[in-house]
């Protein structure tokens, strides 16, 4: 639980499943009565220097996008661990109450590029 004013970051896990990760994308929804977007950055999962391909946030719709790509050949397996990081704030005037944040999508690849099915 975050205070009003205060700031909480959400790490987005994955797992390719035995399977060499190349790049991943996800967008997070958010109830922007309460919540404003403020930082957004590559997890582990994809090395230490990952491409961002259209990433960005947008407060106004209430949705944060993610889309890295690993520099490199893909280590197979690649071991389970963070895409994403997205930091939210909850707004100073935010109404009391709970509040869902949703993957509205999530998408990865595998070393040839191919589909690697998304359980989320």
């Amino acid at each position: 639980m975050a205070s009003r004013g205060g700031e909480f970051t959400i790490a987005v896990n994955v797992d390719p499943q035995g399977r060499g990760l190349s790049s991943g994308e996800v967008i997070i929804s958010f109830d922007t009565r309460a919540f404003e977007a403020t930082g957004l950055s590559a997890g582990s999962v994809l090395g230490s220097s990952p491409i961002s391909a259209g990433s960005g946030m947008d407060n106004t719709a209430g949705t944060a996008r993610a889309t890295y790509a690993r520099v490199g050949q893909s280590p197979v397996p690649t071991a389970p661990g963070s895409l994403v990081m997205i930091t939210l704030r909850v707004k100073a005037d935010a109404p009391p109450g709970d509040y869902t944040i949703s993957i509205t999508r999530a998408g990865l690849a595998d070393g040839a590029f191919k589909d690697i099915s998304a359980v989320y």
